[in-house]
């Protein structure tokens, strides 16, 4: 094997410090670039729940509004706020032309009844303790102390998204 000179060698060395040090310096800034660097973002994937009707199939907006003529009277419709068995039931607003910008929980705030809509009387009003909501579920009588919750609705591929509300009233 050739003998490396005294310049050689201390080259050699150099380097191979230099490459240490390099590497040493890149794997501990890795990991704070990953940190502040965004995650990537996945346009495809929906936000929120997906309402659905109680056999599990999406509603759909279009067949939702279709049907009859263009008339202003509301129209609620029960519809579950995710898969069945995990997502709670709401009612989705509507008239005949067009889906409203937000939903009313079907969830009474007092115990959790199931608050049906009388559209007769246009009134919410629970079973269990009698507790009454106008038509945009704000509370008119007790014992719940809270209105009914709202929620956010987005329409995205002909597909109703639930979403939380900012700033529920």
């Amino acid at each position: 094997m050739p003998e490396l000179s005294a310049a050689s060698r201390r080259q050699l060395l150099t380097s191979l410090t230099g490459g240490a040090i390099a590497s040493t310096t890149l794997a501990a800034l890795y990991p704070l670039a990953r940190f502040f660097s965004p995650p990537a973002r996945q346009c495809a994937a929906p936000i929120g729940n997906v309402a659905r009707d109680n056999q599990g199939n999406e509603i759909r907006v279009h067949k939702l509004l279709a049907g009859s003529p263009c008339s202003e009277a509301l129209k609620r419709v029960l519809v579950q706020n995710g898969r069945p068995g995990e997502g709670s039931p709401v009612y989705l607003v509507s008239n005949d032309c067009r889906l409203a910008d937000y939903a009313i929980s079907a969830v009474c705030p007092h115990q959790g009844c199931v608050v049906p809509w009388n559209s007769e009387s246009q009134i919410f009003s629970c079973p269990c303790h009698s507790s009454r909501f106008d038509p945009e579920g704000r509370l008119l009588k007790g014992p719940a102390k809270q209105s009914l919750a709202l929620l956010a609705v987005r329409v995205q591929d002909d597909r109703v998204l639930l979403l939380p509300r900012q700033g529920n009233r």
